[in-house]
């Protein structure tokens, strides 16, 4: 569940959750864009969302990683959005249109500390 909260009152805003929405995930992350307000949030999946509170909609999702989503950045200088995912790979994207940009994928054999 996403849950916005008027900053003043402190009442709930707006909210969302996976009754709500037809695309559904199970959150393992997330990152505040603090130019745009988008939130993006990565699922257990592989999904990442993007939400934008001040609409108060899902404004877009992907689902490129075939595994878990550790880890998100927003990048805001370049308007770009960072996922690395649990298998290792990480993708660079256009945060606006939510594009791939660049993929880099590890090569190496995985480790069995890994």
């Amino acid at each position: 569940m996403l849950t916005i909260f008027d900053p003043l009152e402190f009442k709930i805003d707006w909210q969302t959750s996976n009754n709500h929405r037809k695309v559904k995930s199970t959150i393992s992350t997330f990152d505040y864009s603090k130019l745009t307000g988008m939130i993006a949030v990565g699922g257990v999946e592989g999904r990442i969302l993007v939400f934008d509170p001040s609409a108060k909609i899902m404004s877009t999702h992907s689902h490129e990683h075939d595994s878990e989503i550790l880890d998100l950045y927003y990048y805001d200088k370049q308007m770009q959005l960072i996922s690395v995912s649990v298998d290792r790979v990480i993708i660079l994207w256009d945060s606006l249109r939510m594009e791939s940009l660049q993929v880099i994928k590890d090569s190496m054999p995985q480790s069995r500390f890994y």
